[in-house]
């Protein structure tokens, strides 16, 4: 009779089951592979033509981000828990006198499995400039922006515009070429993979 003792332990790690948690946050992160979250907004405005030191920029506005994510939540059984743990507020004063708040703060955010309560924890900075009483609410906004990108690993194109970037086409036969057919692409892909 085999003694029960000298099972592998390969056996009972299978059997132990993964935390609700990550496996919500895997679907999350797949499905946003797929579709990404673009930067369609600019900078680009009136009010900053006459200032030459502005820089124009795109960018994903925090809605963009909570619009896609939020349902995503919601649809895998997260909730996200803010905890402010530090808030420290800078008054600067310019050259002309005008006066503007520079706020720094740092979160916890706690994201809970419902089905479980297994969680994880992330910790994220945020900051904002402003002139009046919304440095607060700009640098919370900023935290969770950046909190769900760095999270969820959110590509700012879609995993369909990726794949196109990383073809390009022979100029003398017009034959697709993609990345995957590199023979050093290849090697370093076996080297790496499971055996």
């Amino acid at each position: 009779m085999e003694n029960v003792q000298n099972q592998p332990k390969i056996m009972q790690q299978s059997q132990s089951r993964i935390p609700a948690i990550y496996l919500a946050i895997h679907a999350i992160q797949a499905h946003l592979a797929k579709v990404g979250i673009a930067k369609s907004h600019s900078t680009k405005s009136n009010k900053n033509k006459g200032n030459s030191n502005f820089q124009d920029y795109n960018f994903r506005s925090v809605d963009d981000i909570y619009n896609v994510v939020t349902p995503l939540l919601t649809e895998n059984n997260i909730v996200c828990i803010p905890d402010v743990k530090s808030t420290n507020v800078e008054k600067l004063v310019d050259s002309y006198g005008k006066v503007s708040h520079h706020t720094h703060i740092e979160v916890e955010y706690k994201f809970l499995s419902i089905l479980d309560e297994s969680f994880v924890t992330v910790t994220m900075a945020g900051e904002a400039k402003d002139s009046t009483d919304k440095g607060s609410q700009k640098a919370l906004s900023n935290a969770h922006k950046y909190c769900y990108i760095q999270m969820f690993s959110i590509p700012t194109k879609s995993s369909t515009d990726i794949e196109q970037s990383n073809q390009y086409y022979d100029n003398n036969n017009q034959q697709s070429y993609n990345y995957s057919q590199n023979a050093q692409y290849q090697q370093s892909a076996k080297q790496f993979s499971p055996k």
